[in-house]
Formats: C-alpha cells, sequence, structure tokens
C-alpha cells in the first residue's frame, strides 16, 4: 500500500496544475464576496417607510406607555436594506427613555422591526429584538 502513496501524490499534483489557469501563482478562492444585494443601502422608500412607521413601532412595543408620541429626528440608511431611526418621546416617564432608535429592515415593499436602542452610558444600547431580530442573529449591541 505504501508504494502507491508517491503514485497518487504525484498523479493528484499533475491534476491540480493541469487545472490552474493563468500565470498567476496567488491562490484561488471560491468565495465571491459581497453581493450588490447583501450590501445595498436602505433606499430611499425603505428610509420613508421607517419614519411613517416609528409611531406605531413604538405603540407596538411600549404598550403601557399608550398616548406616547415619538417625533422622528433622523433617518438612517445602513447596509443590507436596514435603516436606524431615532425618535424623542414626549413622556420619557412612561417609556423610560427620552429617546428610542428603531432598526427595522426592508424587503420589497415590507419593513420589518428587528430591535430598538436607548440611551445608556453615552451610546444607544440594544433594549428589546423582535422575533424577527432574533432570528436574523445580527442585530448589533450598539446602535449602528
Amino acid at each position: 500500500m505504501t508504494r502507491f502513496v508517491p503514485t497518487i501524490a504525484i498523479t493528484a499534483a499533475l491534476v491540480l496544475s493541469a487545472c490552474s489557469t493563468g500565470t498567476s501563482s496567488a491562490p484561488t478562492t471560491t468565495d465571491p464576496g459581497p453581493t450588490s444585494e447583501s450590501t445595498s443601502t436602505a433606499s430611499q422608500a425603505c428610509q420613508d417607510l421607517a419614519s411613517d412607521t416609528a409611531q406605531a413601532h413604538g405603540d407596538r412595543v411600549f404598550v403601557e406607555a399608550g398616548g406616547t408620541l415619538y417625533a422622528v429626528n433622523s433617518v438612517r440608511g445602513l447596509p443590507n436594506n436596514r435603516v436606524i431611526v431615532a425618535t424623542s418621546v414626549d413622556q420619557p416617564d412612561l417609556v423610560g427613555y427620552p429617546q428610542v432608535q428603531f432598526l427595522s429592515e426592508c424587503a420589497g415593499d415590507e419593513l420589518t422591526l428587528l430591535g430598538g436602542y436607548v440611551p445608556i452610558d453615552g451610546n444607544f444600547e440594544l433594549l428589546f429584538t423582535t422575533e424577527e431580530g432574533s432570528a436574523a442573529g445580527d442585530v448589533p449591541m450598539i446602535a449602528p
């Protein structure tokens, strides 16, 4: 059996060298890298939808703070068709925080809430994730 090992190694080397293309000695890779779909920034339509639904997100998440208004301060498009909406809260004593940021993801004409951030020690830290956010598995602990 040991007599065949050098033969197999030589055959494998010949096959691999015959399969290589070009003159570069750099290794080839099959990783296509990021696609435009996975790294595209949220569209303006997605950002507008996120802004329009900020109040509904606040009402749904902070049910016990009924009547609270979530005023949109800013909307930022993020990679991977995500968007973050920064809001100010008119009744922080009911919500527990003066500001809330909602992280959402767009897919077609639909917006999915992934999580929310609140100010803690100078950062906006993750307060909650939705079921969809947990399933995504990549909701950051600090607001993007």
